[in-house]
């Protein structure tokens, strides 16, 4: 675990013992099936992965195709083939810097970034405070402050590739999965003007159905975040799902365009996984 990342990733061992949870108890299928069998008395389950990372083509790809079973990934388009993670990964370098590398050039321009005091230490706490206070920021005002970190602390040398890449995702549409969008820029669309809105939710469906040669009819909203606006204006563009982080089994007489899923816990300890009677993945302890 990376305590100065907020998308830190599991070990596969965890994601084999979800994928085999899964198919040992339900039916896996794509989340497009999923919401057109809702009615029926049979356990279906589907699988879906958010943000397009990278990791998703060389890790869980093949695990999906050793099970046999489909997925669905929402992709931030923006990030298609990027080698830099979302502004919370480079706000997580600076914080690497201050705190791992005893970095006092990096701790100070974190100083003046978010207004602390000129002795104040930085933890992994703080670091998830700063995120959670930046998200609330205006588009602008955070790629401002991005750019401060960027031109503090330059990468000369960037590492692997961090999002799918184009070959990537049309040879994974090949073998059967499913993709959807996570917009453009991963903005809050609760608090986007409505002409971002629009741009966020139609642009990003474009690219991707570009991509894929096929109809893009599923979204996640970045963060969970919706409001009635975001689903009508998802709806009104050609969206006929639409996925939150609401945490629960899915209903028959479900809202389509808010669907609930049930997020595996990041932080088991041991990196492993278990299940309650529901079939939640729950931390150890």
């Amino acid at each position: 675990m990376d305590p100065f990342d907020t998308c830190p990733s599991h070990s596969v061992e965890v994601l084999r013992a979800v994928v085999e949870y899964l198919t040992n108890h339900f039916r896996v299928v794509g989340l497009r099936e999923l919401v057109a069998r809702r009615h029926e008395r049979v356990p279906l389950a589907a699988i879906t992965f958010d943000d397009g990372w990278r990791d998703t083509y060389d890790v869980a790809f093949p695990l999906l195709r050793e099970f046999g079973v489909p997925a669905t990934v929402f992709v931030t388009t923006g990030k298609i083939g990027s080698y830099q993670g979302f502004w919370q990964q480079v706000l997580g370098d600076m914080f690497r810097h201050a705190v791992v590398q005893g970095d006092a050039a990096a701790a100070q321009t974190l100083r003046k970034l978010i207004g602390a005091p000129q002795d104040s230490q930085f933890t992994a706490a703080h670091y998830r405070q700063t995120v959670i206070q930046w998200k609330g920021l205006p588009r602008h005002e955070r790629a401002r402050k991005i750019a401060t970190l960027l031109a503090e602390h330059p990468d000369d040398s960037p590492g692997p590739r961090c999002f799918l890449s184009v070959a990537e995702i049309k040879e994974m549409h090949s073998a059967g999965i499913e993709f959807g969008s996570h917009t453009v820029h991963h903005e809050l669309l609760d608090a986007c003007p409505a002409d971002r809105l629009d741009y966020e939710l139609a642009e990003s469906k474009a690219q991707i159905e570009a991509i894929v040669g096929d109809r893009v009819e599923s979204i996640a909203y970045p963060n969970g975040n919706f409001s009635e606006l975001v689903v009508s204006r998802s709806e009104a563009l050609g969206y006929q799902m639409g996925c939150t982080v609401e945490r629960r089994r899915i209903g028959v007489r479900e809202n389509v365009l808010t669907l609930p899923r049930v997020e595996p816990e990041w932080d088991c300890p041991w990196g492993e996984a278990c299940f309650d009677e529901r079939g939640f993945v729950m931390r150890i302890r």
